[in-house]
């Protein structure tokens, strides 16, 4: 049963059981059989010296990149680049939590308004429902 589910998954997927990796560029290349080269002709900037940056982790995709890799692939930019994502995420939402602190106490329509956001941003990053109650 193990072999057939591991057959079944996606190439992301299966390593994703495996084991956490920084980034899965390279792993759905080589599961398309492109070259670096191909790679970087469709990202329409850089050169396979670049594309192998990233792919090692030695550097990190820019905007431009990360969006052309989602629509190369089929692939939504967290699931390609897992760590850089799960690093982001965390800097974002310590920041949300900062800001909802300051806000604390402003009863502003501004303020409540902002602050919903937080909450609907937290509930997106822990998969919760958030509270329409909540403000």
């Amino acid at each position: 049963m193990y072999v057939l589910t591991m057959v079944l998954l996606t190439p992301i997927a299966r390593h994703n059981l495996m084991s956490k990796v920084s980034c899965y560029l390279r792993t759905l290349r080589r599961e398309w059989e492109v070259t670096q080269d191909e790679v970087a002709f469709l990202v329409g900037k850089g050169d396979r010296n670049r594309v192998s940056d990233v792919e090692r982790g030695k550097a990190r995709p820019n905007v431009r990149e990360i969006l052309a890799y989602a629509l190369i692939f089929g692939f939504p930019a967290r699931d390609i680049f897992p760590a850089f994502y799960d690093g982001l995420e965390e800097a974002v939402m310590r920041n949300a939590y900062k800001l909802d602190q300051q806000l604390e106490g402003n009863a502003s329509l501004k303020a409540l308004r902002k602050r919903k956001l937080l909450s609907e941003m937290l509930a997106r990053a822990t998969g919760k429902k958030a509270n329409p109650l909540d403000l």
